[in-house]
């Protein structure tokens, strides 16, 4: 297994943090690559980790429906700008970040302070506008972790004025596959978009990592379920039921109540040819 082809550059469909990556993976024998292709497009934006911001906490209650005192943005639209914050780099556990700054001004995601080694992947996003005036505050909750987020509350962050975010870990933007063939071999080749997190080819290891895990767990249990699955599957060749014969023959076997070979050979030769007397047939095909 090898990695033949990698090109990582810009992305022209993306936004221009967005960065593009091609490879060639293989070779796989004929009509495997779909399998492992699919199982590997699926790690991409489910197995691959990120970081990103779980919570808002603003300096006065608020909710997601009403205006943030000092901020043209309404609280959803400066949540929305948020939670679309590309962020490059890992933390353990929770970590906390925040943003300080006096009007009038625009916030970007440079103004966004980060805890070491955590970084914003376009220092211009865009995230708001402060009025005159106004010094704006607010702190932000930041953790890694995969796919999609679903907010739990704990009691140390119940306060009024913070709010959650649904946040959505995957870096992976898109990630498309074709099946190339050669020699009866077949090789897949992957086209992978990223938020800028993460390079496109460090995503694929991650994820080709991820279900090697996933494989190590089931391999550690191959051998109590082969053993089980030979036991199921290998025949009795003393049974009647594997004797392979003629249907005639293997219904008189059983109007006889002969189950094994056993059972057949304990019969005398009188009582068998008086059974192929009674059924009109022989006894040599068995």
């Amino acid at each position: 297994m090898q990695l033949l082809k990698h090109y990582t550059g810009s992305s022209k469909h993306f936004k221009s943090n967005s960065l593009y990556g091609c490879l060639r993976f293989g070779p796989f024998r004929e009509g495997c690559a779909v399998t492992v292709a699919t199982a590997i497009r699926r790690a991409l934006f489910q197995d691959v980790p990120s970081t990103a911001i779980v919570q808002v906490i603003f300096q006065h209650p608020t909710d997601e429906f009403s205006a943030l005192d000092g901020i043209q943005e309404s609280t959803l639209d400066f949540l929305l700008n948020i939670k679309s914050l590309a962020i490059r780099g890992y933390c353990d556990g929770y970590v906390k970040g925040g943003i300080s700054k006096k009007g009038p001004a625009t916030i970007t995601a440079r103004d966004i302070f980060l805890p070491y080694p955590l970084s914003v992947v376009d220092p211009n996003h865009y995230i708001g506008k402060i009025n005159a005036g106004v010094s704006f505050h607010c702190d932000f909750i930041l953790t890694t972790g995969k796919g999609i987020y679903f907010p739990v509350a704990k009691k140390s962050w119940l306060q009024t004025s913070s709010l959650f975010l649904n946040a959505d870990f995957s870096p992976t933007q898109q990630a498309n596959f074709r099946i190339c063939e050669d020699k009866r071999q077949e090789w897949i080749e992957f086209e992978i978009y990223t938020n800028g997190g993460i390079t496109p080819i460090n995503a694929f290891r991650l994820a080709l990592l991820a279900l090697l895990y996933e494989f190590e767990e089931i391999y550690t249990k191959v051998p109590n379920l082969l053993a089980n699955v030979t036991n199921a599957i290998t025949p009795s060749v003393n049974n009647v039921e594997h004797l392979y014969l003629r249907l005639a023959n293997y219904r008189m076997m059983k109007y006889a109540n002969v189950q094994t070979k056993d059972d057949f050979f304990a019969y005398s030769p009188d009582a068998l040819q008086q059974l192929a007397n009674q059924y009109k047939l022989s006894f040599k095909p068995i």
